[in-house]
């Protein structure tokens, strides 16, 4: 049986960190291994019919594209990205632990996001972020390190205006003119490298947790950050929280936000859920 290895970048070119290491350790246990770049992969989907499973290499954005389009083959996360809040989500820890639950074999289904934003659709399986988390997202693309991007952004918080009309599955409909500062929709519970933006959010539970923060002083928001930390912050009178499984977003203007952290903006996305309609393998102590 042949596991197909998906990673950013060349497949030519082995040197990013943990790719050979990988190969070297799924082939150990009597595997092949067939190597290719996100690119070939998302060109070529119709070819992982032929493989038993296929590794995503990378950070939560090149696990989300994989995971994405793989529709009926299971995919394995080895993180080795900058986040890697899906990995944790999951339970895998490293790309040592993701070769172990590769082993253990353990497959379920997940939920996962499409985002339609102009003429594009994508996929997500973490989470999108709206405003402040934009933000962030276009300045690390430019090359500005993490937690930089963070510390300028917050020095003067952006404040945003979006219609947003939802779904709510406590109260009904939610629609209405609202400014925030930051807007998440989360599949899973981590964002920026660890942090609770979501503390009950499922991947297999069909719905989505919306956070929206409203706008607030940089001082205010800067404290909130370690209420997020610990997942405290959803009573906080600044945090509007409900869940739903559609969403859209319309704005006067471009809106900056992150696609399991890639950056995008748009002034009209929509978005849903697909209930289970991914397979992944996952660490046995979240079975």
């Amino acid at each position: 049986m042949t596991t197909l290895l998906v990673v950013q970048g060349s497949s030519r070119s082995q040197s990013k960190s943990g790719i050979t290491e990988c190969v070297r350790r799924i082939e150990r246990y009597g595997w092949e291994t067939t190597l290719i770049s996100l690119s070939e992969y998302l060109d070529n989907t119709s070819s992982t019919a032929d493989f038993h499973s296929i590794a995503a290499v990378g950070g939560d954005g090149t696990v989300a594209a994989v995971i994405g389009q793989a529709e009926n083959t299971p995919v394995l996360v080895v993180p080795d990205g900058t986040g890697n809040d899906f990995a944790r989500m999951i339970g895998i820890r490293s790309l040592s632990h993701s070769i172990q639950v590769f082993r253990e074999g353990v497959v379920t289904k997940c939920d996962i996001g499409k985002i339609s934003h102009g003429e594009k659709s994508e996929y997500f399986v973490n989470g999108t972020g709206f405003g402040l988390d934009g933000v962030i997202a276009e300045k690390h693309e430019n090359g500005i390190p993490y937690s930089i991007s963070v510390a300028t952004a917050l020095f003067k918080l952006p404040i945003f205006s979006a219609r947003i009309c939802s779904d709510d599955l406590e109260i009904g409909e939610v629609t209405g003119d609202m400014k925030f500062v930051s807007l998440v929709i989360a599949n899973g519970q981590y964002f920026g490298g660890g942090f609770r933006m979501a503390p009950e959010a499922n991947i297999d539970d069909g719905i989505f947790d919306v956070v929206l923060v409203k706008p607030v002083s940089s001082i205010k928001y800067a404290y909130s950050i370690i209420k997020v930390r610990r997942g405290t912050h959803l009573t906080d009178p600044s945090v509007k929280f409900w869940k739903c499984s559609k969403l859209e977003i319309l704005s006067d203007e471009e809106i900056p936000f992150h696609i399991d952290g890639e950056f995008r903006s748009s002034n009209h996305i929509t978005i849903e859920l697909l209930p289970l309609a991914r397979k992944i393998y996952v660490a046995n102590s979240v079975n």
